[in-house]
């Protein structure tokens, strides 16, 4: 009579499962990957425009000065407004132009190497100063940046702020919202 065994049966492991446990796997990932990236529809949508100009009368209203558009060139859509309050407030308002292309502002109390590494995250190199009329008060001299590639940006202090115009729209766009910007109180 045999005795009884106790556990589990192991069974052999050998170099050929191993590389068969490994195709498996890999077999899933990128089944997995398919499913999520290539299967599914992305979603179409046309951007809705946001009233920025409700958030700057609010944003005026607490005390804080923040350079705006008082209006946006035709077909121009403001998509989002991002203000957080506090002793150090962050402004921001991302927009598309008519022809699609992507145009922001970002002002806060940061260094101008800071919002760039955020707005062109592949590196800017500081281009000529340029003089660029607009109703904010102060100096008229913007710092030209570019990433070298497609996303340009000019920067200039407005108060103890820090403000970038930046984007991936043509270099006269972002020139022509500049020509828009004011701090005067909103209407």
């Amino acid at each position: 009579m045999s005795e009884p065994q106790s556990g589990a049966r192991r069974y052999p492991r050998t170099f050929g499962g191993l590389i068969g446990s490994m195709i498996v796997l890999v077999l899933a990932v990128v089944g997995y990957y398919v499913i999520q990236n290539v299967t599914h529809d992305q979603p179409e949508g046309t951007p809705v425009a946001v009233d920025y100009l409700g958030t700057v009368r609010d944003v005026q209203a607490g005390g804080y000065t923040v350079a705006y558009p008082a209006t946006l060139p035709k077909d121009w859509l403001a998509t989002a407004v991002n203000f957080t309050p506090g002793d150090r407030p962050s402004w921001g308002l991302p927009m598309l132009t008519g022809a699609g292309k992507f145009v922001g502002i970002q002002q806060e109390d940061s260094p101008v190497r800071d919002l760039l590494d955020t707005a062109l995250p592949q590196g800017a190199k500081q281009g000529e100063d340029v003089k660029i009329p607009s109703a904010l008060a102060g100096d008229q001299t913007w710092s030209s940046w570019s990433d070298g590639k497609r996303d340009h940006a000019f920067s200039r202090q407005v108060g103890k702020d820090t403000l970038l115009v930046y984007g991936s729209a043509p270099v006269d766009d972002l020139k022509r919202l500049i020509g828009l910007l004011t701090t005067a109180p909103a209407s």
